[in-house]
């Protein structure tokens, strides 16, 4: 069964990119009656090759009486999100239903629409693997990826029965873009050892090897489960087995053939580098590798713009970020703004420094501080001083925050989030966001807080 709907979906995808099918309508509408957020819903979904859920298309759906509503004209089944609600959105159909909770869960209406079933299973697959935590062993692991498998084969075959089929009016499309989500969850679950415990054992290795031979790019790099697991095997697990050769990790695995994917790879190869704090004695040949993989390979306008991003980030590996640093605007805890050399003297000569980027407003940046006992730590055999810049707009909220590792020598608020400096150029959005640097030269750009 499963062999027939893969083939059956190659032979309608490769139909749409032949024969430029006319795209059709998909209209979703809810109503306002649970919905107690201030903020018009949006939809999600993916719009260019390295998206992964941060970049994506936003829609902001219309509002008309007590609804919301918006209509879509795509060529084939494609994934969405009404909020965090994962929907499937269907050609020449049609669903609604309900906002509820927060305005974040969207309920569906029709009893006719696979939605109602898709929502369904998805919540029994969380279900599933919420069994597994950072503390979990691995023997227990096995055990909850086979039941996880079980419980998605047998998905797979009830979506694709004759009953489901007439009951929600599919067609081999839908069922090929099903079987795709379900399974690329199922691989999303293989590699959480790697994401929560750093576990790149060969048991696990092995395990991928056995279970994903073969995936559809056109779903795999469209949802997020699917991007996930290809972006974290492939740096966490083969680039390290292959010694960080890029070529000898891409022939690696039959997983990384199409060449998207291999776009999709190529580009995360140059991001983990960015993590990676040592690499720095093959900077020059990354960043010869980068420009080659620019000049040779055809992107879209917003892929250009990420990639010109990339590239500003990899020149800046290695290199003093003093000056560039310098550039923001920085207060002190009694509101004065800092000199350029009080600025420069926050790293000029001090040796080891790691740069945390926080906000009172920002639990797991409040979680990180929280553990430590001191702004110096050892790292590596090495020690460190933390720098703190808070990136809050009032400086009463940034002061109310007091911990053992805030002092009044390590600790400034960033007082001006457009100024061009070092926060803009390297697009602070998510925090905490860790900097190591020594002797004021860029080591590593995202160091993972977990090191610590």
């Amino acid at each position: 069964m499963q062999l027939f709907i893969k083939v059956g979906f190659a032979v309608f995808l490769f139909s749409v990119v032949d024969k430029k099918l006319k795209a059709q309508e998909f209209k979703i509408s809810c109503d306002t009656v649970n919905y107690f957020s201030a903020n018009v819903p949006n939809i999600n979904f993916s719009r260019h090759l390295f998206d992964d859920g941060c970049s994506d298309k936003r829609i902001t759906l219309q509002k008309k009486g007590n609804k919301f509503f918006e209509t879509l004209k795509i060529n084939y089944p494609m994934f969405i999100s009404l909020q965090s609600s994962q929907l499937l959105a269907i050609p020449n159909k049609n669903v609604n239903g309900v906002l509820s909770r927060f305005g974040d869960v969207f309920i569906v209406d029709d009893t006719n629409n696979i939605n109602r079933l898709f929502i369904s299973i998805n919540d029994t697959i969380t279900s599933i693997v919420v069994q597994y935590s950072k503390k979990t062993e691995f023997d227990k692991f096995l055990k909850i990826f086979d039941s996880l498998k079980n419980y998605i084969n047998n998905a797979i075959s009830h979506v694709a029965s004759p009953y489901v089929k007439s009951r929600y009016t599919i067609g081999i499309d839908v069922i090929a873009a099903l079987n795709q989500y379900y399974n690329a969850r199922l691989a999303h679950f293989a590699v959480l050892p790697v994401l929560l415990q750093g576990n790149y054992t060969d048991s696990l290795n092995r395990l991928i090897e056995i279970n994903f031979k073969k995936i559809d790019p056109s779903y795999w790099l469209q949802i997020q489960p699917g991007t996930i697991f290809l972006r974290t095997y492939f740096t966490k697990i083969v680039l390290p087995k292959n010694d960080y050769s890029l070529q000898k990790s891409l022939a690696y695995s039959s997983l990384f053939g199409n060449k998207r994917v291999r776009n999709y790879l190529t580009y995360h190869y140059f991001t983990s580098f960015l993590s990676n704090d040592s690499a720095s004695n093959i900077l020059e040949l990354i960043k010869k590798e980068f420009t080659q993989y620019e000049t040779e390979n055809k992107f879209t306008e917003d892929e250009q713009g990420i990639l010109k991003r990339l590239k500003s980030e990899l020149i800046q590996s290695g290199s003093n970020i003093i000056p560039l640093f310098s550039k923001q605007v920085l207060t002190n805890e009694k509101g004065r703004h800092l000199t350029i050399i009080e600025k420069n003297e926050i790293l000029l000569n001090k040796g080891n420094v790691i740069l945390d980027y926080w906000a009172s407003w920002c639990a797991p940046c409040i979680s990180f501080i929280k553990t430590l006992k001191s702004d110096e730590i050892v790292y590596d055999g090495e020690k460190y001083k933390i720098i703190f810049i808070s990136i809050d707009k009032r400086q009463e909220d940034w002061l109310s925050k007091k911990y053992p590792a805030i002092r009044t020598y390590n600790s400034y608020r960033l007082a001006d989030l457009n100024k061009f400096s070092f926060y803009k150029a390297f697009e602070i959005i998510a925090i905490p966001r860790l900097f190591l640097i020594k002797n004021g030269v860029l080591i590593n750009q995202n160091f993972e807080k977990e090191k610590l």
